[in-house]
This record gives structure tokens, sequence and C-alpha cells, in this order.
């Protein structure tokens, strides 16, 4: 995460920018940890003894949720534990997101009406999400405008939450309204991804927010001391 730290001069914005790296760091690390052993087996599945099993705690006796060899080199031949794996982070990576945008709404006491009149707008018209208006929003408010408002950048930061919107809700099976959205995504009616996805997804979650973050904190620094104005 070295790479994504921005020299902030605000306590507000470098505590809330460094948990969110935190938090990416650490989602980031499971996701890797996952991966490489999914590689590992994938190369030598004996590299588990027959007799390999995981129980997933010392309660409930023989009532114990237990994984096996069996289970776990399954669901890596199958792509099973890949799917997983990028749902997982997927997930997180939005919830970070939208914790990230409601505290700075909430510091900076944008209203519910102010949310409202938000008009977000990406490559295919305008968009109705929470979020995105949100954070189309506190740029209104602040009087911003940083490339996270692109029309490309709105749009791809609506499909991304939609399609965590179907992992939680439909198990990544996409509805109608869904499938033309996703459609890149898709393959036999359920959303798959290969995988290079997940970095891109990481790197839309940084990339993009830099100017927004940096702006934040030059409007905090300056509304407490003029002088840098």
């Amino acid at each position: 995460m070295k790479n994504w730290v921005l020299d902030l001069r605000t306590d507000f914005m470098k505590s809330l920018y460094g948990s969110y790296l935190t938090r990416i760091d650490h989602i980031t690390t499971l996701y890797s940890v996952v991966a490489f052993n999914e590689k590992q087996i994938s190369l030598t599945p004996d590299i588990l003894d027959d007799s390999f099993e995981v129980p997933l705690s010392n309660n409930f006796r023989k009532w114990v949720t237990i994984k096996n060899k069996r289970d776990i080199v399954s669901s890596v031949q199958t792509g099973e534990l890949h799917q997983i794996n990028c749902y997982q982070t997927i997930v997180s990576l939005v919830s970070n997101f939208e914790d990230l945008i409601d505290k700075i709404v909430y510091h900076f006491s944008v209203n519910k009406n102010e949310v409202s009149k938000a008009v977000p707008v990406s490559l295919s018209g305008e968009i109705d999400s929470p979020i995105i208006k949100k954070l189309h929003a506190v740029h209104s408010k602040l009087s911003m405008k940083s490339p996270i408002l692109g029309k490309y950048e709105t749009g791809y930061y609506y499909k991304i939450i939609k399609v965590r919107n179907c992992i939680i809700h439909r198990q990544g099976v996409p509805n109608c309204a869904e499938l033309v959205l996703l459609k890149s995504w898709v393959s036999n009616g359920h959303i798959v991804f290969d995988h290079n996805q997940i970095d891109d997804f990481i790197h839309f979650f940084l990339m993009p927010l830099k100017s927004m973050i940096i702006q934040i904190d030059q409007y905090l620094l300056v509304k407490n001391d003029p002088a840098h104005s």
C-alpha cells in the first residue's frame, strides 16, 4: 500500500484515509493468501495428505464443521474457490468504500436534501445509486471537482456496486435488469471473474480517489488556518 500513501496535513484525513488503506491492505492480504494456496494445490493436489482436515472450531464435538482434502481440492479444480475469493473481496472493497464516503458525508454535514439533488451521470446516462449520489453531493458541498466524478468512473463504480449487491442478495446470479449492465462479467448465468479482475478493482478503489482526498485535506487545512490558502 506504500505506493498509495498520500502526504496529508489534517488529522481527520490522515486518520480516515489511513484506515481506508489499512483495510484494503487487510482485504488484499486475505485474497493473496487464498490465491497462493489455490495455485499451490492446483499444481500439486497431493501437497495435502489424504487424512488432511480443517475443523472450523474446537466446539460442537461430532457436529463441528470440517473441510477435508476432497472438499478443498475439488473447490480448487472446479474454480469455485477462486470465485468465492473474488466474491468476498469485492464485498469487502465496496463496504470499505461506502464507509469512507459515509464518514466524509457525516463530517461535512451533507444532508439528505443535498444528496437527493445530486445527479450522477455515466456514459450511459443518469445513475440512481445512494453512495454515488453522496459522493457527488460532497463535491458539490465543498465546490470541488475531481476525476472520480467522470462519466466513465461513475459508471464503473456503479457496476462494481451492482455486482456486490448481486453477490450479496442473489449469490452472484444477476436478475434480468442486471444482465445488460454486468454482461462482461456474466458466464452461464453467473458472475465470473478471471485472475486479473480483482487487481483492476483494487486500483479503481485507489487511483480515482487520490485527487478527492487531497482536495478535501486542503479544504480542511484552509478552513482551520486561512494562512494556508
